[in-house]
């Protein structure tokens, strides 16, 4: 097993495979992750406590929280955003 997946591995195959400067939804984000890397069991396995999602699932939803102050990635809660960013894909 090689551990479960971190915001560094789930940014990397984001940079590389999500399409620039639109939005996408979190369902199109969960598919390019779940196709562009190898989950494992620990991955798949519940996140725990009242979750049913995988642990990668909870991985990738709190991937934003940390990467916004660093201005590497942006969602409809940003406060760096304007009203003219927010597009859907």
């Amino acid at each position: 097993m090689t551990g479960v997946t971190n915001g560094r591995k789930i940014r990397k195959a984001l940079q590389s495979h999500a399409p620039k400067r639109r939005w996408i939804p979190l369902a199109e984000v969960f598919t390019i992750v779940e196709k562009h890397m190898p989950l494992d069991a620990e991955d798949l396995a519940q996140a725990g406590g009242r979750s049913r999602k995988p642990r990668w699932k909870t991985n990738v939803r709190r991937l934003p929280r940390g990467q916004e102050h660093a201005g590497t990635i942006r969602t409809r809660k940003s406060k760096t955003t304007d009203q003219s960013d927010h597009r859907e894909g």
